[in-house]
């Protein structure tokens, strides 16, 4: 396989909509970079990027750099070696919205790695097929009534967690509660405030969720402010979840070091792809922290494979139908890959052409 060189590349962006808006219904379509390989023996590979709230113009950009320049008519060698070339090709710049157009590129590498091997990317990654739990993350500034209404809706329809989102204000501490006393018999939930708090408002809030039973408080402030995460996690009785805005392993290190969190949540988009989430787990295995990935499950039951301190999937309503639908869960809520290699992903090539911005 190795006696391959990358003979050609596409670089895509696209503008697909959510199957139901996020951020209160201020989100409603994805920016999504695709990048399609293919070497001169017909061996093809395919990745994507998604983000949201700014344009695509930049991660776009980026992408074609990085496949102009790092990938395209280079030899084929493993897909870590061309994520190392491409960070330090990014390290004078820094990475921001730029990892989003690495990790589709990233990505797409894996995929023709795997496909080379024959096996999944997971496989290819250095590890085993398992069933990983799912949770839904259901949407914030909803009414306590609504949100036990849809929490007991996920629970009928499979999954094995819910998420909250609720702002730091009385009524919604009336929520988590009542959220609790209806599902605690179904299943675990988790309380993500998404950086809406101050640090006073996160220790309160915190504490409210451990009281009720949450199995983890997310992100009540943003991941810059480490003083403050130092101070929350001295304060609280849960386990606290950060990391969804980091951009690289030597950010997550700052909160593994200072023991700053139980959960790290990298999301596979925003470090770079596959090559920098895999690091960031296994770093994250040595202090004893579990990884939940801030992506669709699709993908990231590819880095549970390889990792195995990733405790739970995120259902992420993002670009689910381009790629063949939502995943299917087993009795349990969990999902796991199959035995496709690549990523085993069933692209509507009519969608992707449909939502096409620029090439």
């Amino acid at each position: 396989m190795f006696n391959q060189k990358i003979a050609s590349a596409r670089v895509r962006w696209l503008r697909a909509p959510l199957e139901q808006p996020l951020g209160g219904g201020r989100i409603t379509v994805a920016e999504t970079i695709v990048v399609d390989l293919e070497t001169d023996q017909g061996l093809t590979g395919r990745g994507f990027g998604c983000f949201f709230d700014s344009a695509g113009d930049v991660p776009f950009a980026a992408a074609k750099q990085l496949v102009a320049d790092i990938v395209l008519g280079k030899p084929l060698v493993h897909p870590e070696a061309f994520a190392r070339r491409m960070r330090a090709y990014l390290a004078r710049y820094g990475f921001g919205t730029f990892s989003t157009g690495m990790a589709a590129a990233d990505i797409a590498l894996w995929d023709l790695f795997a496909k080379g091997l024959g096996v999944p990317v997971g496989i290819a990654m250095g590890g085993e097929a398992r069933a990983v739990p799912v949770y839904r993350t259901l949407e914030f500034g909803m009414s306590s009534e609504r949100n036990c209404e849809l929490a007991m809706k996920a629970f009928d329809e499979g999954l094995a967690g819910v998420k909250l989102h609720p702002n730091p204000v009385p009524k919604d501490e009336l929520m988590i509660q009542a959220v609790a006393d209806l599902v605690l018999d179904r299943g675990p939930f988790m309380v993500d405030s998404t950086r809406r708090c101050t640090l006073a408002q996160a220790i309160h809030l915190a504490n409210v969720s451990a009281d009720a039973g949450a199995l983890w408080f997310e992100e009540p402030i943003a991941e810059s402010d480490v003083g403050a995460y130092e101070i929350l996690a001295r304060q609280t009785r849960i386990a606290i979840a950060t990391g969804e805005a980091l951009r690289s392993l030597p950010e997550a290190q700052v909160f593994l070091a200072r023991r700053l969190c139980s959960i790290l949540q990298p999301d596979i988009f925003m470090v770079g792809g596959l090559t920098e989430s895999l690091r960031i787990a296994r770093a994250a295995e040595t202090f004893g922290v579990d990884i939940a990935p801030h992506t669709m499950p699709v993908l990231a039951a590819h880095l549970a494979a390889a990792a195995p301190n990733v405790t739970w999937l995120e259902q992420l309503p993002l670009i689910d139908s381009l790629i063949g639908g939502r995943p299917v869960l087993d009795a349990k809520g969990r999902f796991a890959i199959s035995d496709a290699p690549g990523l085993g992903f069933m692209w509507d090539e009519a969608l992707v052409k449909k939502y096409l911005i620029a090439e």
